[in-house]
């Protein structure tokens, strides 16, 4: 099978569309200046060399439609496939979706990809990480006494994805994925889409929680899940949120995580040298989750030294 060559330039998340929709809101261009800011110094998403980098001087859709060009074009980085992952994407308006389809479609092939996973557990990984990072991410949840409190009132205003897969329909063809299945190998979808599709790890599956492997090139995901949640309250969350799952019929969703059971499960996919040390055991050559040895389940070790860096002036 053919493997294509995909790119979404300096990151998988720019957040360009978000604004380029929103000009002249100072701090929705700090956020994309600081991002690109980030990797003209360390480099992409997928560690390649970028050539071509946004310029934000008097910016617009048709700004936007010559950055993709340009990284097709760019010598020695043209790509099969472009991609644009910011989940911001999902909150355009309709009116600028379709003026920003309209100038994209003049050059390329467009769709949209919408990848979900289980309601509840999506909610609490993103309510965990704006409760940890809530100064940059969610300013108001401070005023919850616990994060179990914030996400009584918080997930109860979710967008269920079926309303944002009715609303992309209304402009584009739409490919939708479960994170879930794709992760049990049920790659048909992407590799029609990708050609022969290699995957980073994916440290939210399975879900162990707190206990996540500590991946030293993903720390976004195992350092948002701090707390995790119990059976009584996936099902509490699930009824404020059962909207979420209407009309989907999909096997692993609906039915709340056996930390010690997922944690029991032999790590695969990464090399023992990537791992943080402390923080898993080898047994008979298998490699598990075991944080007896380390200071604790949760470092603000990432948050300081990490990503604060990218972000701030």
């Amino acid at each position: 099978m053919v493997r294509h060559r995909v790119t979404s330039g300096v990151a998988k998340e720019h957040h360009l569309a978000d604004f380029t929709q929103h000009l002249g809101d100072e701090k929705k261009l700090e956020k994309c200046e600081a991002k690109i800011s980030w990797y003209q110094k360390f480099g992409s998403d997928s560690g390649e060399i970028v050539t071509s980098f946004p310029d934000f001087s008097n910016w617009s859709i048709q700004k936007y439609v010559d950055y993709y060009k340009s990284l097709w074009d760019s010598r020695g980085y043209g790509r099969d496939v472009l991609v644009d992952w910011s989940n911001s994407n999902y909150r355009l308006d309709a009116d600028f979706t379709q003026r920003l389809l309209r100038a994209l479609s003049k050059e390329f092939d467009v769709s949209a990809l919408i990848v979900c996973r289980d309601p509840v557990r999506r909610a609490w990984s993103w309510l965990n990480y704006g409760w940890n990072n809530y100064s940059k991410i969610l300013d108001d949840v401070k005023q919850f006494s616990d994060i179990h409190s914030a996400a009584k009132i918080k997930f109860s205003n979710l967008q269920p994805y079926h309303k944002v897969i009715e609303n992309a329909r209304k402009v584009c063809p739409v490919h939708v994925l479960i994170m879930e299945e794709v992760w049990a190998g049920k790659t048909q979808l992407l590799n029609e889409l990708f050609g022969q599709t290699e995957f980073a790890p994916n440290l939210y599956y399975p879900d162990r929680g707190n206990k996540a492997v500590r991946y030293q090139y993903q720390k976004d995901q195992w350092s948002s899940d701090q707390f995790n949640m119990t059976e009584k309250q996936y099902y509490e969350y699930k009824d404020i949120m059962s909207d979420h799952y209407e009309g989907w019929d999909v096997e692993e969703w609906g039915v709340p995580v056996n930390y010690e059971e997922t944690c029991s499960l032999p790590i695969t996919g990464i090399r023992e040298e990537n791992i943080k040390e402390g923080t898993y055991r080898k047994v008979d050559g298998k490699l598990y989750v075991d944080f007896t040895n380390h200071p604790g389940l949760y470092s603000t070790e990432y948050i300081d030294s990490y990503f604060w860096d990218r972000f701030s002036n």
